[in-house]
């Protein structure tokens, strides 16, 4: 019960730092942690790899300052 308990506290911060993701920046994240290249996500997304790799950073910004917020 503990843990299951820890569970869902985790679950609800994630979807809290996620939550503050433009949709573009959970795009492009979820793009690429399933693998594909910054190139591959860019085609499928009809945006050019910079593009791509602005919105992984300020993904990742967004992310830490989340992490550290809820620690």
């Amino acid at each position: 019960r503990v843990s299951r308990g820890l569970g869902d506290v985790y679950k609800r911060q994630i979807c809290t730092m996620v939550s503050r993701l433009s949709r573009r920046e959970y795009q492009v994240c979820m793009l690429i942690y399933s693998g594909l290249s910054y190139e591959q996500a860019a085609q499928k997304l009809n945006i050019s790899v910079k593009s791509v790799d602005n919105a992984l950073q300020r993904a990742r910004r967004k992310l830490r300052a989340a992490a550290g917020e809820s620690m």
